[in-house]
C-alpha cells in the first residue's frame, strides 16, 4: 500500500524490515518477491537519464509450469521535447486476454519525462473503459526498465509491476534484395 500511494521511502522501510525478518527467523529468502529488492534498489539510487534513453523496443515475459503465461512490449517514442507516446500489447493468462491492437500506428500510452521518470496516462485496447496511469523509471540505463501502474479503472490485462528488457534489433543486410531484422 505504501508504495502503490506514492510514498516510496517508508516502502522502502518496509521492504528492508521484511527482509531482516525473513533472514533473521532463517526462512527461504528465495521466497521473497524480486518486487522487493527491486523497489529497495530504485529507492536507493536515482539513474541518471534523458528522455531518449527510454525510446525503443522493451519486452518482458512470465513463464508458469515452463510455459509462457504472461507477455508485454512496449514501444515508446519521443514526441516531443519532454513527451513521449507508444503502444502496448499485453498477452496474458496463456493467451486467453489480448490486450493489443494491430494498427501499429494506434498509440495507447502517452505522457511526460519528468526528471528521470515516464509519468504516462494508458489506455486498454481490450476494454473501451479501461485506462489508468503509469509510472516507468530506468533500472539499468540502455537495458532495463521499471514499470509500475499507480492507478486504473475497467478492464486491463496488464502487468502491475514488471522489470521490462530493451529489445536490441539489429538490421543485417545480406544483398540488395535481402535484409533481417533481428
Amino acid at each position: 500500500a505504501q508504495w502503490g500511494n506514492g510514498d516510496k521511502a517508508d516502502a522502502k522501510k518496509s521492504y528492508q524490515k521484511y527482509v531482516e525478518l525473513m533472514k533473521s527467523q532463517g526462512k527461504d529468502l528465495k521466497k521473497i518477491p524480486q518486487r522487493v529488492y527491486d523497489r529497495i534498489v530504485l529507492n536507493e539510487r536515482k539513474i541518471e537519464c534523458a528522455i531518449d534513453d527510454f525510446v525503443g523496443e522493451w519486452y518482458y515475459e512470465n513463464y508458469r509450469n515452463n510455459e509462457i503465461y504472461e507477455t508485454f512490449s512496449l514501444c515508446l517514442l519521443k514526441s516531443n521535447d519532454n513527451k513521449i507516446k507508444g503502444r502496448f500489447c499485453s498477452i496474458s493468462r496463456g493467451g486467453n486476454k489480448i490486450d493489443c491492437s494491430t494498427d501499429e500506428t494506434d498509440y495507447n500510452i502517452e505522457g511526460l519525462f519528468l526528471q528521470d521518470t515516464l509519468s504516462l496516462a494508458f489506455r486498454s485496447f481490450y476494454d473501451s473503459k479501461g485506462k489508468g496511469t503509469v509510472q516507468i523509471c530506468m533500472k539499468e540505463k540502455g537495458k532495463s526498465i521499471f514499470w509500475n501502474i499507480i492507478d486504473y479503472q475497467g478492464d486491463i490485462y496488464l502487468p502491475q509491476e514488471i522489470v521490462l528488457t530493451k529489445i536490441d534489433k539489429k538490421v543485417i543486410i545480406h544483398n540488395q534484395d535481402e535484409l533481417d531484422i533481428e
